[in-house]
């Protein structure tokens, strides 16, 4: 099967040339780009078809079955992979729903959750930022070996570059373990997972000693309204996964 002589580009949200070869059980002719939403969106802004650059074109990686010492085998680097599955826009972005970074995913993730916690009264202006970044690790289509490898993805600051470093060098990060580990974010993370406390109701739950559903329960001096005493009253079923 060939693509017919008309077509001249081929749009996709998959993260590699091959993929697109694999899925759509074609070979692709040499003379047609290959190329990533982010390049038809950008047309649309611009009002012409742009031209195909690095930054959209999805790299075909040539593979040698035996080797051969006499040749330098063509390959794309890990970093141009890596950064191929980036955009600029998040709606732009296939991700796995089981990708192979999960390590450090999570750990962005806490330190979102975090953020949230600590910043209910100012935003979540930091949160967001390790948000973004999780979403930017979660899009990468292959394991993350060394931190030179994202260190000019979009979206990844100087913060959560730091914890990608540590958890891919030392294989965790002492940051995220205090904070996992930390009397307050357990208790924040158990109190917010009551159907109808929040981040502020959770932290003066805290500062008044609660520490447990118990201890919320049997509180006196506490003024619960009615959807908070429903989410303690079924919190144990509301916690638990619906299976699919």
């Amino acid at each position: 099967n060939t693509f017919s002589d008309d077509v001249t580009h081929i749009v996709t949200a998959v993260l590699s040339h091959d993929r697109v070869e694999s899925i759509t059980q074609r070979s692709i002719p040499n003379d047609v780009e290959v190329v990533s939403t982010e390049w038809l969106t950008t047309s649309f802004i611009e009002g012409k078809l742009i031209q195909v650059t690095d930054r959209y074109r999805l790299k075909k990686v040539l593979r040698q079955t035996e080797p051969d010492d006499s040749q330098t085998p063509a390959r794309t680097s890990q970093q141009e992979l890596l950064s191929a599955a980036v955009t600029e826009y998040e709606c732009q972005r296939p991700t796995l729903l089981e990708h192979p970074n999960g390590n450090i995913t999570e750990a962005l993730e806490l330190l979102e959750r975090y953020y949230q916690h600590l910043d209910h009264k100012q935003g979540d202006t930091r949160a967001l930022a390790f948000r973004q970044a999780s979403c930017t690790i979660k899009a990468l289509p292959r394991k993350v070996m060394k931190p030179e490898e994202v260190t000019d993805l979009h979206r990844i600051g100087k913060h959560s570059m730091r914890v990608i470093k540590e958890i891919i060098e030392d294989g965790s990060s002492q940051e995220v373990e205090e904070i996992r580990n930390s009397d307050w974010f357990k208790c924040m993370e158990l109190f917010t997972s009551i159907y109808g406390c929040g981040s502020a109701t959770a932290d003066k739950w805290y500062k008044k000693g609660l520490r447990t559903i118990e201890d919320i329960r049997q509180s006196k001096e506490l003024d619960l309204t009615e959807i908070q005493k429903l989410g303690i009253k079924y919190h144990e079923e509301i916690s638990q996964f619906i299976p699919r």
